[in-house]
């Protein structure tokens, strides 16, 4: 690939984000490491080529984002019924996609609730039209894998907010 080089903050933003998505994959799949957050984010630095300051911001991220109230339903919560990392869907075109996180919920009424969760590093990941476009073709592929049943969508920022962004997406 010829082109111009992106800016260092450009790269070390994207290396930060990448390994951030690791740490939630690790932290948070069967067998789920968690407890172990220091170990996780070394080893995801060390992937990514981080140096020891975000390492550090990988770190406050990720504890952000596990301790975060809001995200304990999608994350660890008992009404989950099935939840997956990095899962693959294939978008309208044909094309592969893979999900950071795609969640089915069961409801107290006892309806299941399908999240389509995206991390972001960007504080309010929800005003970016870009990532409004990724995550809609999220939702569209997992609604053709699970015709009549509720897909919501969210963007997961790094300080832990669940960003609900469903009713901005077309239907």
């Amino acid at each position: 690939d010829v082109g111009v080089a992106l800016p260092v903050a450009v790269q070390e933003s994207a290396a930060l984000g990448e390994a951030l998505h690791r740490v939630m994959e690790w932290a948070t799949g069967p067998g789920g490491m968690a407890s172990d957050l220091d170990s996780l984010a070394a080893a995801a630095a060390q992937m990514y080529g981080l140096e020891p300051k975000r390492q550090q911001a990988l770190l406050t991220h990720a504890r952000a984002i596990l301790q975060s109230p809001a995200c304990q339903p999608v994350l660890h919560g008992e009404a989950l019924v099935w939840a997956g990392n990095e899962v693959p869907v294939v978008g309208r075109g044909g094309e592969d996609l893979r999900i950071d996180r795609l969640v089915c919920v069961r409801r107290d009424d006892g309806q299941r609730i399908w999240w389509v969760l995206d991390y972001k590093l960007n504080e309010s990941p929800d005003r970016v039209p870009e990532y409004l476009q990724q995550i809609s073709g999220y939702r569209e592929a997992v609604m053709a894998m699970q015709p009549g049943e509720e897909v919501r969508t969210a963007f997961i920022n790094g300080a832990g907010a669940l960003i609900d962004c469903t009713a901005v997406l077309p239907s």
